[in-house]
C-alpha cells in the first residue's frame, strides 16, 4: 500500500508538470539564454547604481535598519522617494533570508524577471489565441528580446517589462469578468510594477489601460450592457485603492520627491530626446549583433535592439491579416505610435506625445517606447503562428520553426549579452572576495570621499562608481541620477571650477553669513539663505566627537561654551530630527544650501540625530498587510481551481 501510494504521488506529479510543461519550458530557456551571468559581473549602470543600492537595502535590513536614507550616497539621500532603487519593492527583500546581495545573486535576480515576463507573456497571448504552442513560442520571444537583452544593465527596466505584460493579461481577465479575484490580481501586478520599474513605463501604461477600458465601455453601451458597465467601473475603482494601498509607501514618497529632485519637473525637450531608437537600429530586426556598435547605430547601444527572432516576422507577416480581435487591434495601434516615439526627433509624433500627453514629458529615453510596439507585434504574431499551424498540411514544419526560433534566440541572447549584460573581463566570484574586505559593521566616517579616492586604494575590478555603499564612506559626488535640488546648487561652484569638496563629516564653523550663491565651503565659514541664523559662533573650547553613523541615525557627544550650529555633511531634508538624551529637540535648519546644521545648546550633551518618518513606516507595514491579504487570497482561489 506504501508502494501505491508513492506512484500515486508520482504519477499525480508528472501530471501537473506535463500539464504546466510550457512553464517549466520557459523557465528552461531563460536558465540556457542568460546562464553566463551566474559566471560574469554585470555591466555598466547595474554595477554602477543598481547592485549597490540592492547591496545596501540588503545589508540595512540585515541589520535591523529600515532602508530609507543612504548616508553613503551624494552626501546622503532619501532613497525611499528614488523610484529606481526599488525599497520598497517586495522581491529584494527576499533576499534578506538567505544572505548579504553576493554579485552572483544579480544573475538569479535577472533571469526570474525574465521568467516572470515570459510567464506574463504567455497568459496574456492565451487572451488571443488558443494553441499553446504559439504563446509559448512568442512568450520565449518575449522574455529573449531586444529590451531584455540590450536593457539588462537596468534594472528598473527589467522589473517593468517584466510585470507589464501581467497587468495587461490581469486588466483584460477584468474586463472580461469583473469580479473580486480580478481586482486584487490587477493591483497586485500594477504595484509590483510601479514600486520597482521604471516610472516612465508606468507613464505610458497608464493611456494603453485606459484606452483599452474607454474602449470596452464604449462597445458595452452600444450593447446596451449597462450592468456590465457599472461592474467593470466599480471594479476597476476599487482595483485602484487597492494598488495604492500596496504601494502606498511608494506613492508618498515619489510624490514628495517630486518637489526636491532635479528630475521631478518637465524637462527641456532636447533632454528628452536622448537615448532614442535611431533608423540604424532597425538593423536589429535582422541582426541584432550590429545593434551593439554605437558608431554604426548613432545612439547608445542598450537603447537599439529589438529583436525577436527571425521565425517571429514570419509568423508575424501570417497573422498581422488574421488578427481580428477589437483589443489586440487597439493594442497594435497603440504599439505602432508608441514605436515611431521612439524615434524621437527623428519623426514629430515624440513631439506631439511630449506636448499634449501629460507625464510624458518626463520621460528621458524615448526609446523605451518600444517595448509596446513589441507587444503588439509578438501578439499578431502569436495569431499568425495559431493560424499557420493549423493551415500548412505538415505540422512538423510549424515545430521545426518553433525550435529553430529557440535555438536562435538563445544563441543571439548570449552573443549580444557579452556587449550589453554580462562583462566578460571580471567574474561574480573575483568581486565577492573583494566584497569580503568590505566591512561589516559600520564604521564612523572621518571625512567626505570619492569613488575615485576609494578605487585609488582598492582595486574594484569593473565597478568603479557608488563604492562608498560598499567601503561605508560618505562620497560627496557619487553616481545616481536621483539628485536634490539643494545638493545639486551647491555643488555647482565645484563642477564649474573643477574642484573636490573636502570637509570632515561634522564641525563648528566659526562665522554663519547670509548668502544664496554657490561657493567654496570652508570649516571656518558657513553659508544660508535665512538671515536670522547668521553671526560669528566662534568658540575655540567646542569639542565635538562622533559615537555611532548607521543609515538614519548619527549619535555624538558635543560641548560648547555657547548656543551654536554643528554641521553634518549629510543633505537637509524633510524628516530630520535631532535631540539630547534627555529628549529635548534640538532645532535643525540647512546650511551650505544642502547640508545639515543641528543648534547646539551650551554645555555638555549627548545628541541623536535620526531620520524620522513614521509616514513611510507605517504606510510600508500597510502595504506589506496588505500584500499578506492579496497572496493568501489569490493562493485560496488558485488552490481551488488546481
Amino acid at each position: 500500500m506504501e508502494k501505491l501510494r508513492y506512484s500515486q504521488w508520482a504519477s499525480m506529479i508528472y501530471r501537473k508538470v506535463f500539464q504546466h510543461r510550457y512553464v517549466f519550458g520557459l523557465l528552461l530557456v531563460a536558465v540556457a539564454a542568460y546562464f553566463p551571468m551566474f559566471k560574469y559581473l554585470p555591466i555598466y549602470d547595474y554595477a554602477d547604481e543598481f547592485f549597490p543600492s540592492c547591496y545596501f537595502i540588503i545589508d540595512s535590513l540585515r541589520n535591523g535598519i529600515l532602508p530609507f536614507w543612504n548616508p553613503y550616497q551624494t552626501m546622503g539621500l532619501p532613497i525611499h522617494g528614488d523610484p529606481q532603487s526599488a525599497v520598497f519593492y517586495f522581491p529584494n527583500w527576499l533576499f534578506v533570508v538567505f544572505s548579504n546581495y553576493p554579485p552572483y545573486y544579480w544573475s538569479l535576480y535577472f533571469m526570474l524577471h525574465a521568467f516572470v515576463g515570459g510567464l506574463g507573456f504567455y497568459l496574456l497571448s492565451k487572451h488571443f489565441v488558443q494553441e499553446n504552442i504559439a504563446a509559448f513560442a512568442v512568450a520565449c520571444a518575449y522574455m529573449l528580446s531586444g529590451v531584455y537583452v540590450g536593457n539588462a544593465q537596468h534594472l528598473s527596466w527589467i522589473i517593468a517589462v517584466a510585470w507589464i505584460p501581467w497587468v495587461l493579461y490581469t486588466l483584460l481577465n477584468l474586463i472580461k469578468n469583473p469580479c473580486f479575484k480580478t481586482c486584487l490580481a490587477l493591483a497586485l501586478s500594477a504595484s509590483l510594477l510601479f514600486v520597482g520599474g521604471y516610472t516612465g513605463f508606468v507613464f505610458v501604461l497608464i493611456y494603453l489601460c485606459i484606452a483599452l477600458l474607454v474602449w470596452t465601455i464604449i462597445r458595452s453601451v452600444y450593447k446596451k450592457e449597462y450592468q456590465y458597465i457599472k461592474k467593470t467601473i466599480l471594479w476597476s475603482l476599487l482595483s485602484v485603492c487597492c494598488f495604492v494601498l500596496l504601494s502606498l509607501p511608494a506613492v508618498i514618497s515619489y510624490i514628495e520627491a517630486v518637489i526636491y529632485t532635479v528630475r521631478g519637473t518637465k524637462l527641456v525637450y532636447e533632454r528628452a530626446c536622448a537615448g532614442l531608437f535611431t533608423v540604424q537600429s532597425l538593423i536589429s530586426l535582422i541582426c541584432p549583433y550590429l545593434s551593439t556598435n554605437p558608431n554604426f547605430i548613432k545612439t547608445d547601444q542598450s537603447m537599439a535592439n529589438i529583436y525577436m527572432g527571425i521565425a517571429t516576422l514570419f509568423f508575424f507577416c501570417f497573422g498581422i491579416f488574421k488578427a481580428k480581435n477589437p483589443l489586440l487591434i487597439l493594442i497594435s495601434i497603440f504599439g505602432c505610435f508608441c514605436f515611431l516615439v521612439s524615434f524621437g526627433n527623428y519623426f514629430p509624433f515624440h513631439k506631439f506625445g511630449f506636448d499634449y500627453f501629460p507625464l510624458w514629458n518626463m520621460i528621458r529615453v524615448p526609446s523605451m517606447f518600444r517595448l509596446f510596439f513589441i507587444i503588439s507585434v509578438l501578439l499578431i504574431a502569436a495569431v499568425g503562428a495559431e493560424y499557420f499551424k493549423k493551415w500548412i498540411s505538415k505540422p512538423y514544419f510549424f515545430y521545426a520553426l518553433v525550435v529553430f526560433l529557440l535555438f536562435d534566440l538563445v544563441v543571439n541572447t548570449q552573443i549580444c549579452g557579452r556587449k550589453t549584460a554580462f562583462n566578460t573581463s571580471t567574474t561574480n566570484r573575483q568581486f565577492s572576495q573583494i566584497l569580503k574586505t568590505a566591512p561589516k559593521d559600520y564604521p564612523i566616517p572621518e571625512k567626505l570621499t570619492s569613488s575615485e579616492e576609494i578605487y585609488a586604494n582598492k582595486n574594484y575590478h569593473s565597478f568603479w562608481r557608488n563604492l562608498g555603499i560598499y567601503e561605508k564612506k560618505i562620497e560627496w559626488d557619487s553616481y545616481n541620477p536621483f539628485i536634490l535640488k539643494s545638493y545639486d546648487k551647491m555643488l555647482q561652484f565645484y563642477y564649474q571650477n573643477e574642484e573636490k569638496l573636502i570637509l570632515p563629516v561634522v564641525f563648528f564653523p566659526k562665522v554663519i553669513m547670509q548668502d544664496t550663491n554657490s561657493r567654496r565651503l570652508s570649516t571656518d565659514t558657513a553659508f544660508c539663505e535665512n538671515n536670522k541664523h547668521i553671526g560669528n559662533f566662534d568658540d575655540a573650547e567646542s569639542t565635538v566627537k562622533l559615537q555611532q553613523f548607521v543609515p538614519g541615525r548619527i549619535e555624538f557627544h558635543a560641548e560648547s561654551n555657547k548656543k551654536r550650529p554643528l554641521v553634518i555633511t549629510q543633505n537637509f531634508y524633510k524628516g530630520w530630527k535631532a535631540e539630547t538624551s534627555q529628549g529635548i529637540a534640538l532645532e535643525i535648519t540647512p546650511i551650505n544650501s544642502s547640508m545639515t546644521a543641528v543648534w547646539i545648546p551650551q554645555g555638555k550633551h549627548q545628541i541623536s540625530l535620526y531620520y524620522h518618518r513614521p509616514d513611510i513606516k507605517y504606510s510600508l507595514f500597510l502595504m506589506f498587510g496588505g500584500y499578506l491579504f492579496v497572496f493568501f487570497s489569490l493562493t485560496y482561489s488558485f488552490i481551488r481551481n488546481f
